[in-house]
């Protein structure tokens, strides 16, 4: 269990690396057990390392002294991958009978391509997964994900009604088609999708409520604070034709509806 940290971790001059790569080290002291938390951080651009070591405080300056050891020496890399011949093993076993088992066999070698950097290949087995079991879950996110990417917008509206259809009461679907339509980079796609599914699903009150509800927080991301308020109050329409009024799913709409209010108050006019 972690420890709750008091004090604010001070920040001492930095260590530079051999390649000159910026350091930091945080400090913080814990009530129990009692002892210091020494955190290293490497700035390495595109990311950032970080080891963390416990001392007592008779041993700080020595333990300090090799962290700062440590990350002089660490020199920041790339990790390559070379998966072909895990690749050509796997596909031998590509006569199977199993159709979902067959999914799963080709959605493994879509990751492994993906790790190689070959979107095209990794594209190629995520569609000859989804061909062999329709309902892999864990194999549709990443296909819309390089559908997007690559374009290919028709497949992105088939693939993505076929996710949300697998549940679409569920708020989880709702999160993850959310988090595949990354704002700003497919906002097109993204609107077009939600005309399509409250289209489908308009005498469904369930699902409308769950689209309507995460929709509008899609709409407060994107500063469309009136479009999120008209959104939220759909979803607790339809809400309230399924559920209880003491279901847990109102509450959280007048928090958002409390949040959106705020913030278009704070709005300059």
């Amino acid at each position: 269990m972690r420890k709750k940290l008091t004090g604010k971790g001070r920040l001492p001059s930095t260590v530079r690396t051999r390649n000159d790569v910026e350091t930091k080290i945080r400090i913080a002291t814990a009530k129990e057990p009692p002892c210091k938390e020494i955190t290293g951080f490497i700035d390495c651009g595109d990311y950032i390392a970080f080891f963390v070591l416990f001392t007592i405080g008779q041993l700080e300056t020595k333990n300090r002294r090799k962290l700062g050891h440590l990350l002089k020496y660490s020199v920041p890399s790339n990790i390559t991958f070379n998966n072909t011949k895990v690749i050509e093993q796997a596909l031998e076993k590509v006569t199977i009978k199993d159709r979902e088992e067959k999914s799963e066999l080709f959605r493994r070698v879509a990751i492994w391509y993906s790790e190689m950097g070959d979107d095209q290949n990794a594209l190629k087995y995520r569609r000859l997964s989804q061909k062999e079991f329709e309902k892999n879950y864990l194999n549709i996110k990443p296909l819309i994900s390089l559908e997007l990417r690559s374009g290919n917008s028709e497949k992105v509206m088939d693939y993505s009604a076929l996710l949300f259809r697998m549940d679409p009461t569920n708020p989880t679907v709702m999160q993850d088609i959310l988090s595949i339509y990354h704002i700003g980079k497919f906002n097109a796609e993204y609107l077009k999708l939600i005309d399509s599914l409250k289209a489908e699903f308009s005498e469904n009150h369930e699902a409308m409520g769950n689209i309507y509800f995460h929709h509008g927080i899609r709409l407060i991301e994107l500063g469309n604070v009136n479009g999120a308020i008209d959104c939220m109050n759909s979803a607790k329409v339809e809400f309230m034709q399924v559920y209880d009024k003491a279901h847990y799913v109102f509450e959280q709409i007048e928090k958002n509806l409390y949040f959106f209010q705020q913030s278009k108050s704070s709005d300059p006019e």
